[in-house]
């Protein structure tokens, strides 16, 4: 059976971070999307072993840029099981 993918939209180093190592543990994938591109790869390179984690530069307010990482997550990752929402405004 392939890995559940998990996405968390609005990662950042508290509960965004939290969300994506409790994933992990689970055995998932998991997509981390935030605008700051340093803070995701900070998190990649600690925790990106095998392509199980990868970051996305994305603003969640912004629909075009959801959709588009949305499909190359799918395309990256697999499907999408799980998605934890944790914009700040």
């Amino acid at each position: 059976m392939a890995q559940k993918v998990c996405v968390v939209f609005g990662f950042g180093p508290g509960i965004g971070a939290a969300c994506a190592r409790r994933w992990l543990q689970q055995g998932f994938k998991v997509a981390i999307l935030a605008r700051n591109k340093e803070k995701l790869q900070a998190f990649e390179a600690k925790h990106g072993g095998s392509g199980i984690t990868k970051g996305y530069s994305c603003d969640v307010t912004n629909r075009q840029q959801m959709e588009t990482a949305v499909t190359q997550i799918e395309a990256d990752l697999g499907p999408i099981h799980t998605m934890v929402y944790n914009a700040g405004n």
